[in-house]
């Protein structure tokens, strides 16, 4: 084999592993809106993470909350997050300014799968709009 024709064996290899995701793993479109007590959250982080208890497994899935309170989730950079049941963190930092350690704009109990006593469920094949209203 020449080096040309390996190093082509070897690149289409790399693409066809890299293009690769887990069996099973079709994600469904996830979109939505948090507010906390009734405002938009103007900011944060939110996290589905597959509830292996209630038969979910997959990787999780994350969102960027944005200044109006919505986010749309992906995994592993793809669109989406895997059908089923999920547990929900919602964290939300106040920037860093001078030396200033940042502080979380809602309860620690949001962070914490255990406790945030948010769970949401993902259905396959459709849009999933899930709007979210803490207190």
């Amino acid at each position: 084999m020449t080096l040309c024709r390996a190093a082509s064996y070897c690149l289409a290899c790399c693409l066809a592993v890299a293009g690769c995701r887990p069996s099973g793993e079709q994600l469904a479109p996830v979109k939505g809106k948090v507010l906390y007590r009734g405002r938009p959250l103007q900011g944060g982080t939110i996290v589905f993470i597959p509830d292996a208890s209630r038969g979910t497994h997959g990787n999780l899935a994350v969102g960027d909350i944005q200044p109006d309170g919505t986010f749309l989730l992906k995994t592993n950079d793809v669109l989406g997050a895997v059908p089923g049941h999920h547990k929900v963190t919602i964290s939300w930092l106040q920037p860093q300014t001078s030396g200033i350690v940042p502080q979380s704009q809602l309860p620690v109990k949001y962070r914490d799968p255990q406790q945030s006593g948010v769970a949401c469920e993902v259905l396959a094949n459709k849009t999933n709009t899930i709007d979210l209203d803490l207190q």
